[in-house]
């Protein structure tokens, strides 16, 4: 009888975590805006640009984040390499140069809190001004 009732809370208590962390997981989704995605010339790794909506997540709040992964599809920055966090005149964008080279594109409105140089073997070079018209992955802002 107490194992029975021993077992019913565990099973609570297990549903009750995993309720709470899935409606937190939830909820961030709500924080961010994943815009476009380009996969490198191997298809190994995608660069995701993902907007913030909300001004206590992320490395730029109501900013942009370029983010690095192996995944197919990421919705918060966390899941993957963050590799750029800033805030951007016009369009932000990126162009792989090759499976080891990505260029990321962003007239600055102010000072990048993030720029990475290296992730996942791949160098990252960061240009302060607007992405060219025929770069792979821009924001389009209205």
């Amino acid at each position: 009888m107490y194992r029975k009732a021993a077992l019913v809370v565990a099973f609570l208590s297990v549903t009750a975590i995993a309720g709470y962390h899935l409606a937190a997981y939830g909820l961030s989704l709500l924080n961010y805006d994943s815009k476009l995605v380009e996969e490198s010339p191997n298809k190994q790794l995608r660069v995701f640009l993902i907007t913030s909506r909300n001004d206590g997540r992320g490395y730029a709040p109501y900013g942009e984040h370029l983010v690095l992964t192996h995944r197919r599809a990421i919705s918060v920055p966390e899941e993957g390499y963050v590799v750029f966090a800033g805030y951007c005149k016009g369009a932000a964008g990126a162009t792989w140069e090759g499976d080891a080279q990505l260029v990321v594109y962003c007239e600055r409105t102010e000072p990048a809190p993030t720029e990475a140089v290296r992730a996942y073997g791949v160098s990252i070079k960061h240009v302060n001004g607007a992405a060219p018209s025929n770069t792979s992955l821009q924001a389009r802002r209205p």
